[in-house]
């Protein structure tokens, strides 16, 4: 009898091994020491909610949808995007070993804490001769196009961003981190608020204004829209006649520790950002292309993080641009997007 039980033991062990190797080191490490410094912690998604603590992940299955939602609802996870075989959720980080046990399960990737870098966008880049035609023949003003933004806000009362007539181009808003607001229709078990129509012109979008605490509240989200999109006649963007859809992400409140100034946002918040432009763009019929000025020096950077995978399948169908440029990545150049539905 007592072989059995050995028997049994090394199963379960090696169960508990194969499950480890699909948690990358760094969650690994958070759910070993579950008492690791707090802001550590939060700059890695992990917080507290109703007494539980809980990871903010990627997570890639063998299946796809609703029953890889089943299977992270029934660990206790709330899921958010699904792109391809990979989703967003907040899972309790009691239960990481327990989900990655399951055979559906190939990989469970702990959000990264993602900065501002944007240092500088439109030097050298000839768009002076894009937009006057000498360059291509043909004029590019961003007319019909949507430009996506997904960063610390935007100013929605500001001048650079109305048309000749003095109409607003933004025609929609999410702020992710507004507290109270029931999230939007385009992400499920999403949060914050989301400003479309008259919200955007009464003065509303207000509440939530583009001031992140980590970033100083200069306003970095209006500043690289205006680069992307602003009409000003003396720092006119890029595309100064595109419509534009901004999202406002989620700031760890980590300010009060060593990752001030550092931790902006988490790279689980960019996917469902990114996602909610691209349904944003699909319902309006129009292509888009969306701006991340924003980068992290943890991950792979070769393709192959659960982060870049989702990017990657969400341009499945979409023709390729530049999407940004010396963003923790030296000179190579990551691209997104542009597609007309």
């Amino acid at each position: 009898m007592k072989y059995l039980f050995l028997i049994a033991a090394l199963i379960l062990s090696a169960n508990a091994a194969d499950a480890a190797t699909k948690i990358d080191p760094l969650l690994n490490m958070t759910v070993k020491k579950p008492g690791a410094p707090l802001n550590t912690m939060k700059a890695f998604g992990v917080k507290t909610v109703a007494g539980v603590a809980k990871a903010d992940v990627f997570i890639k299955f063998k299946g796809f949808g609703q029953a890889a939602r089943k299977i992270v609802e029934g660990a206790g996870g709330r899921v958010r995007s699904i792109v391809g075989d990979i989703l967003t959720a907040s899972v309790p980080l009691d239960n990481i070993q327990t989900l990655a046990a399951n055979d559906a399960v190939i990989y469970i990737e702990s959000s990264r804490p993602l900065r501002a870098k944007m240092d500088y966008a439109r030097t050298l880049t000839g768009v002076d001769t894009v937009q006057d035609g000498s360059a291509t023949g043909t004029a590019y003003t961003g007319s019909g196009v949507l430009v996506g933004v997904v960063d610390s806000g935007i100013d929605c009362a500001h001048n650079d961003f109305k048309d000749a007539d003095g109409n607003p181009r933004i025609v929609a808003y999410w702020d992710q981190s507004y507290s109270g607001g029931s999230g939007v229709a385009e992400i499920t078990n999403s949060e914050g608020a989301e400003y479309t129509g008259d919200a955007l012109t009464d003065g509303t979008c207000a509440n939530s204004p583009d001031t992140l605490e980590s970033e100083g509240g200069f306003g970095h989200g209006t500043h690289v829209a205006g680069i992307a999109a602003g009409s000003d006649s003396t720092f006119k963007g890029v595309a100064y006649e595109a419509n534009i859809v901004a999202v406002k992400y989620v700031e760890p409140d980590i300010r009060t520790g060593g990752y001030s100034g550092y931790a902006t946002t988490l790279s689980t918040s960019i996917v469902d950002g990114v996602n909610y432009i691209f349904r944003k763009a699909q319902s309006l019929s129009k292509p888009v292309s969306v701006n991340l000025s924003i980068g992290t020096s943890l991950g792979a950077h070769d393709g192959t993080s659960l982060f870049e995978e989702a990017l990657d399948d969400l341009l499945i169908d979409w023709f390729v641009g530049p999407l940004c440029r010396r963003n923790s990545c030296g000179d190579r150049c990551f691209s997104l997007f542009a597609r007309s539905f």
